[in-house]
């Protein structure tokens, strides 16, 4: 018998965060989600949240809230104030952005009320009618503001993006040919747009490599190149698992080298940062953050969203843990829907599954599969799928259909995550049985489908 406990044995931890609170969920009827569907015209968009078991609409603010954001903003009585005077009153304020400048390497973070607000607010200082943008299959918010405020939009993602069921790790880089073909043509780029983790090709990441050579490409035509960093972390966490040579290196170091390939960033608090709202601007042009720090000083922010979005920072940042057990919950996911022979988009991203809505079924024809698919999904078991934004002009023209699966993060448990797999199963199995919709009327969103249906 050993008299010492120097044996040097030790498990790993395998999840990073306990529950410390929980809200209840009302088991349905089949016949309540059947009613429920015909309420709002079988569209899953907008189904109440009581009648919705399990929720992968979206993880943009849906995540499960981590205690310390709660403690940041316990007992602070909510107020609105411009952010020129919350600079100077609030000292958490100032933390947040010298704590982004520090993990981005940008001289100047504007912080604004949305990802979009931050966005818009970018895109607007940079563009103007008749010059070109080039893009990763940006996001459908990306791609709406560039077309409203005049400029052509030209997509230099990858080929390879396009082949649905090719295992490549990295769907999200740049066609380096096609951005310097792009980029030495007579009109003039005013920016090149990079996605991070790219929603629309399946989550994908744009390598390191990829992204440095096209920054070389943008500082050889003089062309700013400014990154949709709402999911970074998520970028560089699967940079960390794929790309040669980053697997010893912590997350916030890859994300230092990805801004430090860029002129600037954008991004959206409520994704990788777990927040319910907020968006930054970073950027190393003095002239330009001066522009959009007027803009945000004609905006009030919450203090309590400013403490929210400094906590959920510091949180995500400072710990690669979570990033690896909310890709957890993916794998578990996608690897489900893959042993049930669901087709499904490879590989697995890190914040949620795709499915081939056309494979599925079996069939490049027919219309409304998607919709008809999440509408008999939440009839048989309470789930709410649907298709997801907009595709882009070049999944469309090559008539893919996809829906996503998104996970938020820290939400639910391996239970919930094998009764999604169970019904797509039992979906599958029955896939000539599921009913067809009949669209009655479309509007005109330009973001998420949100027609009105019918059996």
């Amino acid at each position: 018998m050993s008299t010492t406990m120097n044996d040097g044995l030790a498990l790993d931890f395998p999840i990073h965060y306990d529950i410390a609170a929980v809200r209840m969920l009302r088991a349905t009827s089949r016949e309540e989600r059947a009613a429920a569907l015909a309420a709002c015209c079988y569209n899953t968009g907008n189904l109440p949240a009581d009648v919705i078991y399990v929720d992968l609409q979206s993880d943009g603010g849906m995540g499960a809230v981590g205690i310390e954001q709660l403690a940041a903003v316990v007992g602070d009585a909510p107020s609105s104030t411009s952010l020129e005077s919350l600079g100077a009153a609030d000292p958490e304020y100032g933390a947040l952005l010298a704590g982004v400048t520090e993990l981005t390497g940008y001289p100047h973070v504007v912080a604004f009320n949305s990802g979009r607000q931050s966005e818009a607010a970018l895109l607007r200082a940079i563009l103007k009618p008749g010059v070109k943008v080039c893009g990763n299959m940006l996001f459908p918010t990306t791609r709406y503001y560039v077309r409203t405020l005049g400029a052509e939009l030209v997509d230099v993602i990858n080929e390879r993006t396009y082949a649905l069921d090719d295992p490549y790790p990295f769907k999200g880089e740049v066609d380096l040919d096609k951005l310097a073909d792009t980029l030495g043509q007579a009109t003039p780029v005013a920016c090149v747009l990079v996605e991070t983790a790219v929603n629309g090709s399946g989550g994908h990441p744009i390598s390191l490599a990829n992204l440095q050579a096209a920054y070389a490409l943008c500082q050889q035509h003089d062309v700013p190149l400014y990154l949709d960093a709402s999911r970074i972390l998520e970028n560089a966490y699967l940079i960390q698992q794929r790309e040669s040579g980053q697997q010893a290196r912590r997350v916030t170091e890859i994300v230092g080298d990805l801004c430090n390939a860029s002129s600037g960033l954008w991004a959206s608090a409520a994704k990788d940062f777990g927040v319910l709202e907020g968006g930054l601007v970073g950027l190393r042009d003095e002239v330009l953050y001066h522009r959009l720090r007027t803009v945000s000083m004609l905006e009030c922010v919450s203090n309590r969203t400013i403490r929210e979005i400094a906590a959920g920072f510091r949180e995500g940042w400072q710990r690669d843990g979570h990033l690896h057990d909310r890709a957890a919950g993916v794998q578990q996911l996608w690897q489900g829907l893959q042993a049930a022979g669901i087709p499904l988009v490879h590989p697995s991203g890190a914040h949620a599954a795709f499915v081939d809505v056309k494979s599925f079924f079996g069939t490049g024809d027919g219309v409304n599969l998607g919709e008809s698919l999440a509408a008999y999904i939440y009839l048989i078991s309470g789930v709410r799928v649907t298709k997801g934004p907009r595709l882009s002009d070049g999944q469309q023209a090559r008539g893919q259909e996809l829906m996503r699966l998104t996970v938020p993060a820290r939400r639910y448990l391996p239970a919930h995550i094998e009764h999604v797999v169970q019904a797509f199963k039992l979906a599958f199995a029955n896939r000539e049985q599921i009913p067809r919709l009949t669209k009655l009327e479309a509007s005109s969103s330009w973001m998420f489908e949100a027609a009105r249906f019918a059996l």
